[in-house]
Parts: C-alpha cells; sequence; structure tokens
C-alpha cells in the first residue's frame, strides 16, 4: 500500500496529544509532594518542617480533609485499604514512619529515630519497607510490619554505600537501588541479597513480570523482568524523569523540570505522549480511571491534577494537532496529511500501530513551503494507526484510520 503525505508543518509551533481534559482536584496547596489513590480518593503529602499535612479529597474534587497537621517535612506517602503511611523527614535527622485510618483519628508512630529516610517507602500485604542510614557505607533497608504496636524495625540489608533512593515491593521479593548502579533484590523477610540488573535508577515500580525504572540524569525509561535478564530501553526521548508509574500497557512519569512535563508510553516502547506541559510536577499515581499528579509550588498555589486514561482512540484524537488535515480518512491505498512550512528543518517521521509498534520511520528535511513525500507501508492491516512528525522542538501526530 502506497501512502501519500503532504506535509506542510508550522516552525516553532509545539502540538502535543493531550488525552482529555486535565482537572484540578485540590488546589491551594502548601507545596505537595508525594501522591496515592485507592480509586475513591486522592491522598498526599504537603509542606515543609513545621507545616506539613497529610490530606485527602475525593477523585471528583470536592472538600478537601485534613488527616493530619503540624508534621515535620512529609515526604513519601502510601495507602491500603485501611490506613495511609508516611515518612517525616524532619530534617534528616530525628524522622518518623506514621500510619492514619482513612478516615481520620489519631496518628500512630510506627518508627522513629529514622537517621535519613528518603523520600519512598514501599507496602506490600503485611510490611512497610524504607530505606535509611548514612552515607559511607552506612545505608539500610529496613522494614515493620503495619501492625506491629512494639514498633519492631527489622533490617534486611546493611552496609550501603549510601541510602537507597528507589523502592519497590511486592509479597515476595523487595528491590532496590544502591547508588553502585546496581539493582538488587531481597526476600520480603530477609535473606540473600541478589544483584538483577543495572542502570542510575531514580524511581522503581512494579508491573506484572516486570520492573520499570526511570534514569534521571540520562531521560532514559527503562525495564526487565524481576528475576532479572533482559534490559530493554521504552523510552530516550524523556527529560529528567522522576517518578512513574505502569497501567493498562502503558508507562506515565513526571519530569521535575520547568516547565515540567506528564508523558506516557506504551511498555512496548513507541511514540511518547505528552500529556501536559506544567512546572514543578512532581509524584505521581494511577488507578482504573484517571492519573493523578501534584504541581508542587509555595505560597499556597500547589494543586492536584488528573486525566482520564482513555482508550487509544481517545488518546490521539484529542487535542492532538488541529491544524493537521489526513484525506481521505478513512483511507484504502493513499492519503495525504496537510499543514503549512516556514522554514526549513529536519523531522523524523514514524508509524506507529494502535499498540505502540514502530512499523515504519525514517527522518525527512521539510523545507519552507510545500513538501511532499510519497512512503510504502507493505502488509498493513485494516485498523488505527498513527502518524509521529518529531523535530527536536516539536512533536506531532495524527490518527489515520485504514479500511481495506
Amino acid at each position: 500500500m502506497k501512502l501519500y503525505l503532504l506535509i506542510l508543518v508550522f516552525a516553532g509551533l509545539t502540538a502535543f496529544c493531550v488525552n482529555g481534559q486535565i482537572i484540578t482536584i485540590a488546589q491551594n496547596l502548601n507545596k505537595p509532594w508525594s501522591v496515592a489513590t485507592d480509586g475513591t480518593d486522592v491522598y498526599w503529602v504537603e509542606g515543609e518542617l513545621a507545616d506539613g499535612a497529610v490530606k485527602k479529597n475525593s477523585i471528583n474534587g470536592g472538600v478537601i480533609t485534613t488527616l493530619a497537621s503540624g508534621l515535620a517535612e512529609p515526604r513519601a506517602i502510601g495507602v491500603d485499604a485501611a490506613f495511609v503511611y508516611w515518612i517525616e523527614r524532619n530534617g534528616g535527622s530525628n524522622g518518623t514512619l506514621n500510619k492514619i485510618s482513612k478516615n481520620g483519628g489519631a496518628v500512630i508512630l510506627l518508627a522513629d529515630s529514622l537517621l535519613n529516610a528518603q523520600n519512598f517507602l514501599a507496602l506490600n500485604d503485611k510490611n512497610i519497607y524504607w530505606g535509611d542510614g548514612q552515607p559511607g557505607g552506612g545505608g539500610v533497608i529496613n522494614r515493620i510490619y503495619k501492625d506491629d504496636p512494639a514498633g519492631t524495625i527489622i533490617t534486611l540489608v546493611s552496609g550501603l554505600i549510601n541510602m537507597t533512593t528507589a523502592i519497590a515491593a511486592d509479597n515476595d521479593f523487595v528491590y532496590f537501588y544502591d547508588v553502585q548502579n546496581n539493582i538488587k533484590t531481597v526476600p520480603a523477610m530477609g535473606g540473600a541479597v541478589t544483584i538483577i540488573g543495572n542502570g542510575e535508577v531514580s524511581s522503581l515500580y512494579m508491573s506484572g513480570n516486570n520492573i520499570f525504572w526511570t534514569e534521571y540524569d540520562n531521560g532514559i525509561i527503562k525495564k526487565m523482568p524481576k528475576t532479572g535478564g533482559a534490559i530493554t530501553t521504552i523510552t530516550s526521548d524523556a527529560n529528567r524523569p522522576a517518578n512513574l508509574v505502569v497501567y493498562n500497557n502503558y508507562v506515565y512519569w513526571i519530569e521535575f523540570t520547568n516547565p515540567g512535563r506528564v508523558a506516557k508510553v506504551p511498555v512496548t516502547g513507541g511514540a511518547t505522549t505528552v500529556i501536559a506541559n506544567e512546572a514543578n510536577t512532581i509524584g505521581i499515581a494511577t488507578d482504573s480511571t484517571n492519573i493523578y499528579w501534584a504541581v508542587s509550588v509555595y505560597l499556597n498555589q500547589g494543586k492536584i491534577q488528573k486525566l482520564g486514561i482513555a482508550t487509544e482512540t481517545e488518546l490521539y484524537e484529542s487535542g492532538c494537532a488541529d491544524n493537521i488535515s489526513i484525506f481521505p480518512n478513512p483511507a484504502n491505498n493513499s492519503f495525504s496529511l496537510s499543514f503549512t512550512a516556514t522554514n526549513t528543518s529536519i523531522y523524523k517521521l514514524a508509524v506507529y500501530s494502535s499498540l505502540g509498534t514502530l512499523i515504519y520511520t525514517e527522518t525527512v528535511e521539510i523545507i519552507a513551503g510545500e513538501n511532499v513525500k510519497e512512503i510504502e507501508l507493505e502488509n498493513v492491516q485494516s485498523g488505527i494507526y498513527f502518524f509521529q512528525l518529531k523535530s527536536e522542538n516539536e512533536t506531532l501526530v495524527k490518527k489515520l484510520m485504514i479500511e481495506k
């Protein structure tokens, strides 16, 4: 099948695909940090040394509920069926691990005297895990039973060169980064430590049988099997990616830059979709309906945002490259993609299936004025396809229906 593209591009225009409408569900917040959700409510920590708080709101917005206040530098947060858990750094020398009922009530101290607890914690059915300690060989991975009234801290791993900056857990194993470019695992109740991979990890996330992670300085997102094995680069198109989550065959991440981005890519790799361009994005969570992230600024200007998780058709059609026209659409053997160019530039043209599989790529020079490029694709079946036209400064995407 031959595809005839008439490509006309506005130089300098950034046209990103936006999936639906971004909705603010909480605002006027005091620098929110981490965010979590149970599918009914969204929970977050905010504030600094003396004015920290744990708060929640319905995923549909409404009146914000303060669960705990007067906290000392709350950072990491997690939630299960009954409780909200968080770490207070308290200047990094006398931190605490706490929990409170999701309905409010008294704050329950689980552990204190945390030396340098980081901004990550992990939960499984029975335990809470976190990294702690001091640089130079004093780093540890600790666990504590969620319901332990005595607050007994059990050290699973000790002697780390530095405190871990990323941790994840399931009911069988804990996975962590040791700041020596190693990804390691240890049995959830303790045992031998095993190196299963390597990378400069910023954040870890488990989904199915895989571990996903971001590499902040390298702008890369990768994955590998939880048991170790081949490491796959999902995208190298990120700009200082921080936290990430995985849902429904997509990886979502935030970029802690100014302006920052919230973006997604298929777990198998493919085109990056920018969901939001927003400064100071931090913390991300997902359920079966939405993704949520925090916008962290001072002076009570922080907010919690959400965006619906849509189907592939909704994803690329809503707000995506409105100035591009494809005709005819649906198409059979040929079609044209039209736009306008004012400057000459080098672009990468790619064609993806609805599953994010790359089926064609080519680097092209777009000159000022009209541009015509003929493309031949072999063995293309009926269905939904996406064109991505990308330069150093912009990304344009448009949906095409093929009917045979």
